[in-house]
Formats: C-alpha cells, sequence, structure tokens
C-alpha cells in the first residue's frame, strides 16, 4: 500500500519536474520573459506549443516511473491518470476567462492522461496482451 502510494507521488514529481525545467528553457529559448510580453495579448504561442509537445513526454516518463516503483502493478497508474484527468479538468475550470484558449487547456488534461497510459503500458506490457 505504502509503495502504491510511494509510486503515484513519485510518477506526478517526474511529471512536475520535467515541466518544471522545460517551460523556462522554451519561455528563454523564444526570449519570452515578463517584460517581452504584452499581458492584453494572451498567451503566446510559442508557450502553447512548447507545452502541449512537453506534456506528452512527461507524462509518459510519469506514467512509466510510478508502474515501474510499483513494481508493475496497475492500479497506481490508473490512480495517476485519475488524477491528472481532475487536475486537468479544474485547472480548465479554474482558468475560465483566462487568456489561455480553451482547446489549450481542454488539450492539456487529454494529453496528460494518454502519456500516463502510454507510459503504464510501456512499463507493463503483459497487460496490452
Amino acid at each position: 500500500m505504502v509503495r502504491n502510494v510511494l509510486a503515484v507521488l513519485l510518477g506526478y514529481a517526474a511529471m512536475a519536474a520535467v515541466i518544471l525545467i522545460a517551460l523556462p528553457l522554451i519561455s528563454w529559448v523564444f526570449g519570452l520573459g515578463p517584460s517581452t510580453r504584452d499581458a492584453s495579448a494572451g498567451v503566446p504561442l510559442e508557450l502553447i506549443v512548447g507545452n502541449l509537445l512537453t506534456t506528452v513526454p512527461a507524462a509518459l516518463l510519469g506514467g512509466w516511473i510510478c508502474t515501474k516503483a510499483a513494481r508493475g502493478q496497475a492500479v497506481p497508474g490508473m490512480v495517476l491518470l485519475g488524477l491528472v484527468v481532475l487536475m486537468g479538468i479544474a485547472n480548465f475550470i479554474a482558468q475560465e476567462g483566462s487568456s489561455a484558449p480553451a482547446w489549450y487547456r481542454a488539450a492539456l488534461p487529454i494529453l496528460g492522461a494518454t502519456g500516463v497510459f502510454l507510459g503504464c503500458a510501456i512499463a507493463r506490457p503483459v497487460a496490452m496482451r
């Protein structure tokens, strides 16, 4: 039981680490500092694309680490998948009226859940047979 909880936390931490490292790098590469953009212009397209491209590998890694840490059990990976979906829906609702497009806010939990599922499947290929 404790191993499974730690596996979920470890998978989530891996996803967060990838995102927290990648997004500042994307901002730096495209020169998207706070002083370089107009606040009324919305979220820059470069940041949207970078975040979408980072979400899948981060979720793949999180699902893979979660399943490996849980010694191949499927339940922790599905719990992580559920957390990604629930937090994505909460984020979608919380950002209502923000400058981020609705399609982008909806795509993040879908891509995240897909990535976690595939990461779990890669780590536990027997379940796919």
